[in-house]
């Protein structure tokens, strides 16, 4: 590590003093490249890639392989950076410190300082010649349609939860289905919001209102397991439940240390909602298993 430190110093030390006349790019794919990959960016070397954090062997060879493969179609190198974030999400890999996050790659990172219009289309979608990019999949609290999809990797507790909490209403032979036939609520058909809750048409086609209605200890789950399930559809509902409930406490703790490793703050008035459903359904575990 010291070797590679020395290296990059004086790397940074001779386009300092020298410039980068013909360089486009440098790609610092080693842990905690940032501070020199600044470096290099403030000497005017129109993009750079490096970590913020460390980073796992497979996610850089991952990142890199996606990132180069894109490059040579589009030409882009801020398309190609988000290329090769695209990867590591398909791989299975979450944003954020691996020595933090057991399941976490790392966070990359592109600097650019492309004053010459190296790549314009990139400057022109950011609005700006001069910044930095690091990868934020849409999957924060906020974020995407995520309750009821497949999950990204093991990291995407949210998802993970959602399956689980669909798989309860199935043991209990509550309707999971759009009544169009379209299938499960999904992204497609619309049956989550943007914070990835179930919108009020699809809570209808449960038959319910609000979550109320449908967790807790006298809502639609419990209802349904006193009204004629039979021990081992409510032993199995009791296991999803719980389950839903270590994938959702799992999420929080996830997304409290990427915030913290990102120096941002998560938004409390979300988080409140997810500590509200754990609540909820803590209530309809409780009463789940009395009736076993």
């Amino acid at each position: 590590a010291d070797q590679h430190i020395k290296v990059l110093d004086g790397l940074c030390s001779l386009i300092s003093a020298q410039g980068c006349a013909g360089i486009e790019l440098v790609f610092l794919n080693m842990c905690d490249s940032y501070d020199h990959g600044s470096r290099l960016s403030r000497a005017g070397v129109p993009y750079v890639l490096c970590w913020k954090t460390a980073c796992k062997d497979k996610a850089c060879q991952t990142f890199a392989t996606a990132f180069y493969k894109a490059l040579v179609s589009t030409c882009s190198y801020g398309s190609a950076f988000k290329e090769g974030c695209t990867a590591l999400l398909e791989r299975g890999f979450g944003p954020g410190d691996p020595d933090a996050l057991p399941h976490a790659a790392g966070i990359p990172c592109l600097l650019w300082n492309d004053s010459k219009g190296v790549d314009k289309q990139w400057t022109s979608e950011q609005g700006s010649t001069r910044g930095e990019k690091v990868w934020e999949p849409d999957c924060d609290y906020g974020g995407e349609l995520r309750r009821w999809r497949e999950p990204k990797g093991e990291w995407d507790k949210s998802a993970w939860a959602g399956k689980s909490e669909k798989a309860c209403l199935v043991a209990l032979g509550i309707v999971t289905q759009m009544p169009d036939g379209s299938g499960e609520f999904s992204e497609a058909n619309h049956g989550l919001s943007t914070q990835g809750f179930l919108t009020p048409a699809a809570l209808a086609v449960l038959g319910v209102v609000s979550y109320r209605d449908l967790w807790g200890a006298e809502g639609k789950v419990v209802t349904a397991a006193r009204g004629g399930a039979s021990v081992e559809q409510v032993r199995e509902a009791a296991r999803h439940v719980k389950e839903a409930i270590d994938h959702r406490q799992a999420s929080i703790e996830y997304f409290r240390k990427t915030h913290n490793l990102k120096k941002k703050q998560s938004n409390p008035a979300v988080e409140q909602q997810h500590l509200e459903m754990i609540n909820l359904i803590q209530k309809t575990l409780d009463s789940l298993l009395i009736l076993q």
